[in-house]
């Protein structure tokens, strides 16, 4: 007696995201094959056809114009919709606190304009030293 073929185990594991433990997958069905639609290009005249295919080129031209407009018009609604959500996050500081920061930036900018004077002041006696 033969043994019946042994399908490959999945490589997922059942309940770690792969199907229940004892589910089987079938295979997909194939589309019923269906008789090919008429061939119309062969019964119209030429004339017609090129008429139709000019048509068609005219509407993609129009319509490529309008989705650049439309796409360029899009991001800058995008951007001013995205400025103004960002505008509504923003928290301002109240007078006290921007009061004492001015003075503390006010403070650092001597206190570093005086080391770099100082700095400056020891190196030019330096160098009017050097004969």
């Amino acid at each position: 007696m033969d043994a019946p073929p042994r399908r490959r185990s999945s490589k997922r594991r059942a309940g770690v995201g792969g199907a229940p433990s004892g589910a089987t997958k079938t295979a997909p069905q194939a589309a019923p094959q269906t008789a090919p639609a008429p061939v119309e290009r062969a019964v119209r005249p030429a004339v017609e056809r090129t008429a139709e295919r000019t048509a068609e080129r005219a509407k993609a031209v129009v319509s490529t114009r309008t989705s650049i407009w439309a796409k360029r018009t899009e991001r800058l609604r995008k951007l001013i919709r995205d400025i103004i959500s960002e505008s509504r996050k923003i928290n301002w500081p109240d007078a006290q606190t921007t009061r004492n920061l001015t003075i503390v930036v006010i403070g650092i900018s001597v206190v570093l304009g005086l080391v770099l004077g100082g700095i400056d002041f020891v190196l030019l006696k330096i160098l009017e030293a050097i004969p």
